[in-house]
């Protein structure tokens, strides 16, 4: 299940399907089962980031999504909860802009980049850049058009 927090100020721009299918597009291509898999997605603003990454990395500036895993089995559910991830609409929404996106598209990519990493994908260095960007691009593939 995906639990779903926005911001107020971002409900409108937002719909809790676009998270939904591309966060279950990601569980399923990586053959997690998405009926007893559970995970946190958070929509907030660039201070609420940059003080994320301030107390976690000692990185005082914003970023556009954050992904904290977690690897927890619910013992009331018995659901496995992947983590928390966590996204700058107005990150998103700049990044949309410069690379000639709509906001839903990158938020999207987001998405599927900061579930990946609950996942345990990174992109360190160049190979573990690559495999991660890949399988980006092959989720995002199956959510054109949607």
């Amino acid at each position: 299940m995906v639990n779903l927090s926005i911001s107020n100020v971002f409900k409108k721009q937002v719909s809790k399907e676009w998270f939904t299918e591309a966060v279950n597009a990601t569980l399923n291509h990586e053959k997690i089962d998405t009926s007893t898999s559970d995970l946190s997605i958070l929509i907030r603003n660039d201070d609420f980031l940059r003080k994320l990454k301030k107390q976690y990395f000692e990185i005082n500036e914003p970023t556009d999504v954050l992904s904290f895993p977690a690897g927890d089995l619910n013992p009331e559910t018995n659901h496995y909860y992947l983590g928390d991830v966590i996204i700058s609409y107005p990150q998103a929404e700049n990044n949309a802009k410069n690379s000639n996106k709509t906001t839903q598209s990158e938020l999207m990519l987001l998405v599927v980049h900061g579930v990946l990493h609950l996942l345990g994908y990174d992109h360190a260095d160049e190979e573990t850049q690559k495999e991660m960007w890949n399988k980006q691009d092959v989720i995002l593939g199956t959510l054109e058009g949607k």
